[in-house]
């Protein structure tokens, strides 16, 4: 509440103030265009408050939507996010990709399924380069990641091959045509 009287406090003041009464600068910065510098510009925007979203239904928990989740061990809440026939989708996309490149791969939905896995981890055990998951020292050492996959094969995967979407079926205009199916999946299977 307090940043919407703010905004409109200055929207007023901006407004109120006329155009010869605001302070100049003498000196332009080399390269500076025609407009004053320094200078902020305004732009009217439309603040949400937290409690304009209490009541819509359909921001809910997932776990209260669908309890069962609660008791599924890791991997099995993984498969149902991402079940084992669309991680072979996946696998054939990517597949697909590398040979639309030129190159020949071969990735299964182990592969897949191990490369959201180091993705996962990634995401809570953090070193400060990438490349220090496979290190041996042994300040950084995460034993997991070297026995899950090879280095190399996670950039291969990660930097140039992973799609998750045939590139030539994409639609013009779909901005973002290369992600949605992932997230017509989850919302599929959750």
């Amino acid at each position: 509440m307090y940043a919407v009287n703010w905004l409109s406090q200055l929207q007023y003041m901006e407004e109120a103030t006329p155009e010869s009464s605001q302070p100049t600068t003498s000196k332009k910065a080399k390269g500076a265009s025609s407009k004053e510098v320094g200078r902020p510009t305004w732009k009217k925007c439309t603040v949400i408050e937290n409690n304009s979203l209490q009541g819509d239904d359909s921001l809910q928990c997932l776990t209260d939507k669908d309890p069962e989740l609660l008791t599924l061990e890791r991997i099995q809440l993984f498969h149902t996010m991402f079940p084992e026939t669309y991680l072979d989708h996946l696998a054939s996309m990517t597949c697909l990709y590398a040979a639309q490149k030129g190159q020949i791969v071969s990735y299964n939905k182990h592969d897949i399924a191990q490369f959201f896995g180091l993705l996962l981890i990634s995401g809570y055990h953090n070193v400060p380069r990438e490349d220090m998951y496979w290190s041996t020292a042994e300040d950084v050492t995460v034993s997991i990641v070297p026995t899950a996959m090879p280095r190399q094969k996670f950039r291969d995967i990660k930097k140039i091959y992973f799609h998750i979407m045939d590139n030539i079926k994409l639609k013009d205009g779909d901005k973002l045509g290369k992600i949605s199916p992932l997230y017509d999946e989850l919302n599929d299977n959750l």
